[in-house]
């Protein structure tokens, strides 16, 4: 990990967190989550899906058949 990329890092926790907290802290957990996503042993978290511009259609509920009147 680069300079750069650390310098990206920490302004991402200032950004987060704050000044007010422990940022040795914050900046040495974040890069042991790196080094551990590098060495295969755990899994980055799952991307979310890509949104797009389409509109949703609510979905209406089909209206039930109601009895004949007599």
């Amino acid at each position: 990990m680069n300079a750069t990329e650390r310098y990206r890092i920490l302004q991402n926790i200032v950004a987060q967190k704050g000044i007010d907290s422990d940022l040795y802290t914050e900046l040495a957990r974040a890069e042991a989550t790196i080094n551990m996503i590098d060495q295969g042993k755990m899994m980055p978290p799952p991307v979310p899906p890509e949104i797009t511009n389409e509109p949703i259609e609510p979905t209406m509920s089909q209206p039930t058949e109601q009895a004949e009147p007599i």
